[in-house]
């Protein structure tokens, strides 16, 4: 009776524990997905508005300028999206970890109380 209710709470644990790390790894995709979209089109449409200040404006020096905030624009986003996708990695990494290591605890907890009891009965 005792190794039956083992098998089952191991089998549970383990189910829940893989439903719980596939909702993680969703979410955390997700949100890098979307984070990294927002900062592409923000990109994209200050790049545009910025070329269409460069037709209007004649002067050179102002053209560059222009281009030069543009280019800043472009590479602080590209940071934006590394840092998201590195934190989001590393969240996402230590999360796992710490349910990982949970579910070995509990599982130990549970295989030492069965034992005990049927040791004791």
């Amino acid at each position: 009776m005792a190794i039956v209710v083992l098998v089952v709470v191991v089998v549970v644990v383990v189910v829940v524990v893989v439903v719980v790390v596939v909702v993680i790894v969703v979410v955390v995709v997700v949100v890098v997905v979307v984070v990294v979209v927002v900062v592409v089109v923000v990109d994209l449409t200050s790049c545009n508005t910025n070329n269409d200040t460069d037709y209007i404006i004649s002067s050179s020096s102002s053209s560059s300028s222009s281009s030069s905030s543009s280019s800043s624009s472009s590479s602080s986003s590209r940071v934006v999206v590394v840092v998201v996708v590195v934190v989001a990695v590393v969240v996402e990494v230590v999360v796992v970890v710490v349910i990982v290591v949970v579910v070995v605890v509990v599982v130990v907890v549970v295989v030492v109380v069965v034992e005990v009891v049927d040791l004791a009965s």
